[in-house]
């Protein structure tokens, strides 16, 4: 966990994560059905958490997604690097498809460093044919307004 994000943030992205995660079809193969999901950390770097070729299905990725700890770093977050990582590293392997859909969703808490160059890996993702969506959990932030932005009120109830 950056030093900019506080414990109660982290606790929000995992919950409104396993919300997710438990609403979803999720696909255990190559089966055109259901969803592969990949799940990836950001801080000052990048780092896969769950990859999609780890197949894993729903009891396996909610076990990995509840078991997360905040891990330390000394560094800001960096959401431009993580989507570039996304862009070039998470879908390169996925086959195109006319009922195929490439979403990526981040979460990002309270105000970024690195504004400008997120215009610019957004774009990376649009080019790729990727959907993608930024969850922020205040309305005062500095994310670029070209990009689809939900703001989310926090629940502690929301994986029930």
């Amino acid at each position: 966990m950056s030093d900019d994000v506080s414990q109660l943030d982290f606790e929000r992205v995992r919950d409104i994560l396993l919300s997710l995660l438990m609403k979803m079809e999720i696909s255990r193969s190559n089966c055109p059905t259901g969803a592969r999901v990949a799940t990836v950390s950001y801080s000052n770097g990048t780092s896969y958490l769950v990859r999609l070729s780890d197949r894993k299905g729903r009891p396996a990725l909610l076990q990995a997604v509840r078991g997360l700890s905040p891990a330390g770093s000394s560094g800001s977050r960096h959401l431009g690097d993580a989507v570039r990582f996304v862009a070039r590293h998470v879908f390169k392997r996925v086959c195109a498809g006319p009922l195929l859909r490439k979403v990526a969703v981040f979460f990002q808490a309270g105000w970024t460093r690195d504004a400008g160059s997120i215009s610019t890996a957004m774009l990376e993702l649009s080019l790729l044919d990727i959907t993608s969506v930024v969850i922020t959990f205040t309305e005062d932030h500095n994310l670029p307004d070209a990009l689809l932005c939900m703001r989310l009120p926090f629940s502690p109830h929301l994986h029930q």
